[in-house]
């Protein structure tokens, strides 16, 4: 029983340092309208400086998952929000393009500590359950992800952008500190004992193709996420506190789809049920565009919960699918190829935008997403891999 809720208490902590990951990635796409009109930045500039998040984020997910097998999850992801900390406040005392760039580098470098880290402490804490247990994982990131534009949004409307930016920076200075005094390790976080053993490249096959799949059919989500703030303001008439609730509503329906679809998976198995879901979320976004007033909330949340399930099925997939030998280092491809897509999606899609409208830059994003599909079930097989 000790050990029972040891690993629960181990887990509300690793999700809640997830939710804090989550809330700050969605931070900068809330202040993107603000960035525009302040700075007078088009479509494309602003999707540069998300990217900017993404790109550091993504390209740095490799070494910090390869370190964390040295030098210890905890202390990997503690020192990432310190970093990530700072990137916030940096951004909310910049004044001009480049200052605000910079910051979201850093800030991303900071995010990119959590993942590979993350995912592999889940994993090995839960074993067979690990779908269920990845659900609630994805539960504390998608309440981050709830609360990020409600209190981003309140706190811009009333302060300001740049005081929302230096307020929000001491989350991760606190939530650190909780890791490093609250959270029991696993025997295999302690630097130097995860074992390490031979695998060849055909070994690593099935993972890599759902890394491939993967990286394909997240792209919908990573446009939306970017642009959906801009989206609401500009083409629905809201004011940015009302983006806020409509981007809140996208994320709440990840608290309950996590959980569920984790749980379905652990019983019927991984690979279809994420088809189907892929399929689902690419409709919903076409939906998007074309929806208003309560059908655009109702499409908005159906999409919340089909892209949490994804994600929490997804990450125990992988676990399961990569061999023991360097697994750090493979989580850390597999949310650096993930997250790449949020660095070269925004500037993309704003692009698109400027040229076309939001329709068909959705439009165009939702049916390639589709594409990941044939690949998920071409590539990575059922079943569990040592």
């Amino acid at each position: 029983m000790a050990q029972r809720e040891g690993s629960a208490r181990s887990l509300a902590l690793i999700s809640a340092s997830h939710g804090l990951n989550h809330f700050y990635s969605l931070v900068p796409p809330m202040a993107l309208p603000l960035f525009m009109s302040e700075l007078g930045l088009s479509h494309y500039a602003a999707g540069l400086i998300v990217g900017a998040f993404g790109l550091s984020y993504a390209l740095l997910q490799i070494p910090f998952g390869h370190a964390s097998e040295g030098v210890g999850r905890k202390r990997i992801i503690a020192i990432g929000l310190l970093a990530c900390s700072a990137g916030m406040a940096l951004a909310g005392l910049s004044r001009d393009f480049w200052q605000l760039l910079i910051a979201h580098l850093l800030a991303g470098a900071g995010g990119a500590t959590y993942h590979p880290a993350g995912i592999s402490l889940v994993s090995d804490l839960f074993g067979r359950r690990k779908g269920e247990a990845m659900g609630y994982h994805q539960t504390g990131g998608a309440i981050g992800s709830f609360a990020s534009p409600l209190l981003t949004g309140a706190l811009m409307a009333s302060h300001g952008w740049r005081a929302a930016f230096l307020a929000q920076s001491t989350y991760g200075v606190l939530m650190a500190l909780i890791l490093q005094l609250v959270l029991s390790e696993p025997a295999g976080d302690r630097p130097g004992s995860i074992p390490k053993s031979r695998a060849s490249l055909r070994d690593f096959g099935p993972a890599l193709a759902l890394v491939a799949a993967a990286t394909i059919y997240l792209l919908g989500y990573r446009g939306l996420t970017a642009f959906a703030p801009a989206f609401f303001v500009e083409k629905r008439g809201l004011d940015i506190a009302g983006s806020a609730v409509m981007f809140s509503a996208l994320q709440v329906a990840g608290i309950f789809g996590g959980p569920i679809c984790g749980r379905l998976s652990d019983a019927i198995g991984r690979g279809r049920l994420l088809a189907a879901l892929i399929a689902v979320q690419s409709a919903l976004l076409f939906a998007i565009t074309a929806s208003w007033g309560w059908g655009l909330l109702i499409a908005l949340l159906l999409y919340g919960f089909s892209i949490f399930g994804i994600l929490a099925i997804q990450d125990a997939f992988v676990t399961e699918l990569a061999p023991m030998a360097m697994r750090g280092a493979l989580l850390g491809f597999y949310v650096a190829s993930n997250f790449l897509t949020s660095a070269i999606v925004p500037p993309l899609a704003g692009g698109m935008i400027d040229l076309w409208g939001y329709e068909a830059a959705f439009f165009a994003l939702s049916s390639l997403t589709l594409a990941g599909i044939p690949i998920l079930m071409l590539g990575a097989r059922e079943g569990p891999r040592v």
